[in-house]
């Protein structure tokens, strides 16, 4: 009878990894959770690169904001300043609080995982792995499941030139120690949308270029991305959209070019590369399992989150599908759930996504556009935040939200909001996506008042022609 090390072998501790291997400890499971970075410990892009440390940064954006405008509501602020090197100082704080938090007591607090850092993992078969660490090589085994985690980098894109210093990926963006008197950001994503209202408000003269026509092209919707550029504009953000960078030529240091595909030069200090992450697929052993299949950079997988060896698991940013947090964690818990015997399989049909700008972006469903080309009868809502009293009393009232319905279903199919707390408003939407909401039940469920949430209610309310503001 063959003895096991472990049950479950998670490979990266990043939101996928971690939700996975804590799922698979709380149904019992002795799970042993290796990641080779040693410096960070656990927590992955997420929380050591980007969602965490991008949004302390937007935190003291929005402090500096709150102190610009507190004018408008009386109060006089005469002299404040912006000391860039205790925004990052701050910002490393939470990021250290929450690494510390996730493996002292969310993993250290579960006496069957085993969290190992620093450590390099090699798959040798559908049960072994080979570990190099400090210790020096080890070969383990795992009686259940091998899970793949291994996260996403930046794409290192030969045409700009990327040296990590004049031009620089999101990961340098969050460790600078000066800010940058100007910057080109490539991409008007959510790394570009977001490392750009972070710099202008620091003061850093800055230009998007983006290669499609609109930014934040994901929306689907020229219109409200059309919102979007208005208010960058209006921030003093230069957006230059349907136009490409061909390449990137440094100068010297803090003098880097720009050669844009219209014939234009920029010249500016740096230049911030937002577009493109890598899957982190390579030297994990995938040779060793040539069943398990990688099609266009990702892992193929089935709707358990099995690859081609159905001991082998994958999940997160390696596989397909938008490269988000939440989507990690959800197929975490899902290659859990198979291990632990549940049969639960992958469903993106709601799958909501946040850009953090001043206002948020966020998207769930179909946009207006996609449902039409899907051949669906569409009735649309729309209202401006102008007309919301809650975002009247905070003065913040830019922006707007838009809600796609299957006119013959008459249920929610959609929706795109750009407004203050955006990210806290998309999760009614997304829930109502998913259990077939209709627009007459969102229209007539009482909402407290005054909230943000009204506008959810009055959106529903404009489609169907009984909204106060017509």
């Amino acid at each position: 009878m063959n003895t096991f090390d472990f049950d479950v072998i998670v490979i990266g501790s990043g939101s996928g990894g971690t939700a996975c291997a804590l799922r698979c400890a709380d149904n019992g499971k002795k799970v042993l959770l290796v990641d080779k970075r040693g410096k960070d410990g656990p927590g992955g892009t997420c929380v050591n690169r980007g969602c965490i440390p991008t949004k302390a940064l937007l935190r003291s954006v929005r402090a500096l904001e709150d102190i610009k405008k507190a004018k408008k509501f009386g109060i006089e602020v005469k002299d404040f300043d912006v000391n860039f090197k205790r925004v990052m100082a701050s910002k490393n704080k939470i990021v250290q609080q929450l690494n510390f938090g996730l493996k002292q007591f969310v993993i250290g607090g579960r006496d069957n995982i085993e969290l190992r850092v620093g450590t390099k993992a090699e798959i040798l078969d559908g049960h072994r792995v080979k570990l190099t660490g400090k210790d020096g090589v080890q070969e383990v085994t795992a009686k259940d499941g091998i899970v793949i985690s291994t996260g996403s980098e930046p794409s290192m894109i030969p045409a700009f030139n990327i040296d990590r210093k004049n031009v620089f990926t999101s990961d340098e963006a969050l460790t600078l120690k000066e800010v940058p008197k100007d910057m080109v950001v490539i991409g008007a994503g959510a790394i570009g949308i977001e490392m750009s209202t972070i710099y202008n408000a620091m003061g850093c003269k800055v230009t998007i270029i983006e290669a499609a026509k609109d930014v934040s092209p994901l929306l689907q919707d020229a219109s409200m991305s059309k919102l979007v550029a208005e208010h960058l504009e209006k921030e003093g953000i230069t957006v230059l959209t349907d136009v490409k960078i061909e390449k990137v030529e440094i100068v010297e240091d803090k003098k880097v070019k720009s050669y844009l595909n219209n014939g234009e030069i920029l010249e500016t200090e740096n230049v911030l590369v937002g577009i493109g992450r890598t899957s982190n697929i390579y030297d994990l052993g995938l040779e060793n399992v040539a069943e398990v299949k990688i099609e266009r950079g990702k892992i193929v997988i089935n709707e358990h989150m099995q690859t081609g060896v159905k001991s082998i698991y994958a999940v997160g940013d390696i596989v397909a599908g938008p490269q988000l947090s939440h989507k990690a964690q959800n197929e975490g818990v899902i290659a859990a759930e198979n291990i632990c015997g549940n049969k639960v399989t992958l469903d993106y049909s709601v799958l909501p996504w946040i850009i953090f700008g001043v206002p948020e972006i966020a998207k769930v469903g179909l946009s207006e556009d996609e449902a039409r080309e899907r051949g669906i009868h569409v009735l649309t809502g729309y209202i401006q935040m102008s007309a919301n009293e809650k975002a009247a009393t905070m003065q913040e009232t830019v922006g707007a939200m838009k809600m796609t319905i299957d006119k013959d279903s008459r249920k929610i199919i959609g929706a795109i909001l750009y407004c203050t707390e955006a990210s806290s408003l998309i999760g009614e939407l997304a829930m109502c996506i998913k259990k077939g909401t209709t627009v007459e039940e969102m229209a007539t469920t009482i909402h407290a008042h005054p909230t943000l949430t009204e506008a959810v209610m009055e959106c529903a309310k404009k489609a169907l022609g009984t909204a106060f503001h017509k």
